[in-house]
């Protein structure tokens, strides 16, 4: 082989060599760099995702932390509200008539709601107090010509003008030279305040005093002049019953002159009587039962 050509041919593969070596070093950086760039990239990425997660721990504990002071001071001041103390606080004068235990009301709302409280029923003082108003309107005289009617609780339309008219203010009662005149319109009105049944306009007797109703003046005229329904009759109250929209007033009753006790109906004097209460008496007394419908006497028994 001749020696130029050797030469050439080493000096071609020297610089082969020479080039392809820089290209390995160029590679060989670049996917070094690349490398430790993705590596301290990742690692980087991670410790943030730990710092984010601790911080959002602290976070969260904090907010727990902050939500449970409020929760307690809220109980606190609960508490102090329920013991009158920011009354007292604003008003030291406050004086606090009785200290509720919280743990014993909360026992006794339980113990409310597991069983129902039993409906008390009201005493006979108690339903005298509400329904005694419905016997001060009904009063009859011993004079009266109805009275054996009434003790009979035989309501005859006499009798109930009668006991309407011993409602009336006399003031409303125009008075002539000795007797009496007034309109039907004014016993109407008496009429309706103690009977809920149709009114009549008749005559009728008033302890003796006639009392002629006269159609063409539509008017009542009397024969004297009418005096006060001034009663002796005593009336005790010994029952009272409520039924639906109607009340049941028993009673015992007699009749009390010369400081003397009588039975009303037959007019016998009970001897042992001594100025006591009646009700001492009440089987020697007459006993009656007035019922009441929507506050309307409605029998007398």
């Amino acid at each position: 082989m001749p020696k130029e050509k050797v030469k050439k041919t080493k000096k071609e593969s020297k610089e082969v060599k020479e080039v392809n070596l820089d290209k390995i070093k160029k590679e060989i950086y670049a996917y070094t760099d690349e490398t430790v760039r993705k590596y301290y990239l990742q690692e980087i990425e991670k410790v943030n995702k730990i710092i984010i997660r601790e911080k959002n721990k602290k976070i969260l504990f904090r907010n727990f932390i902050i939500t449970l002071l409020l929760l307690i001071i809220v109980f606190l001041l609960y508490l102090l509200n329920s013991t009158n103390y920011f009354t007292r606080l604003i008003n030291p004068e406050y004086k606090e008539e009785e200290v509720v235990n919280l743990v014993e009301s909360k026992t006794n709302e339980d113990k409310s709601d597991s069983k129902p409280e039993e409906k008390k029923e009201p005493t006979l003082s108690e339903l005298k107090e509400t329904y005694s108003y419905l016997l001060k309107n009904i009063t009859i005289n011993e004079e009266s010509s109805y009275i054996k009617d009434y003790y009979n609780g035989n309501l005859t339309s006499e009798l109930k003008n009668y006991l309407a008219l011993s409602l009336v203010d006399l003031k409303k009662i125009d008075d002539m030279d000795d007797y009496n005149m007034f309109s039907d319109a004014i016993l109407k009105a008496a009429y309706e305040e103690l009977f809920s049944d149709n009114y009549k306009s008749i005559s009728f007797n008033y302890n003796g005093n006639q009392v002629r109703y006269i159609n063409k003046l539509n008017s009542y005229i009397t024969t004297d002049i009418i005096k006060k329904n001034e009663t002796n009759i005593k009336r005790e109250i010994t029952n009272i019953k409520i039924t639906d929209n109607k009340v049941a007033i028993s009673t015992v009753e007699g009749l009390i002159k010369d400081d003397k006790l009588y039975n009303i109906k037959d007019n016998k004097e009970i001897t042992e009587y001594k100025k006591d209460d009646i009700l001492n008496y009440r089987e020697k007394l007459n006993k009656l039962t007035y019922t009441f419908e929507n506050n309307k006497l409605i029998s007398i028994k």
